[in-house]
């Protein structure tokens, strides 16, 4: 099962524990950080995880390390999930 974590939130602890706790149960988790989250400090080692070049942007351009991706990767992914929470 492919389940896509969209989050909106700067440092929301309990999707990323959420998405952490599907991972050890053998899921296939992707997250994506939109809006605010892509300024979170939580460590997202071990989750596959993408950020949206347009908020990164429209933030400052701020440094990120994780992957970028844009509305049309994120639009794929979202067909490519199974299930899809938004946070």
């Amino acid at each position: 099962m492919k389940i896509l974590h969209v989050i909106k939130k700067q440092n929301d602890s309990y999707a990323i524990d959420t998405a952490r706790k599907q991972i050890a149960s053998g899921k296939e988790v992707t997250v994506v950080l939109l809006h605010d989250a892509i300024l979170s400090t939580i460590s997202l080692d071990g989750i596959r995880a993408f950020a949206s070049q347009d908020d990164i942007k429209a933030r400052g351009g701020s440094k990120i390390n994780i992957e970028t991706i844009d509305y049309q990767g994120i639009v794929k992914l979202i067909f490519e999930a199974d299930n899809i929470t938004s946070w």
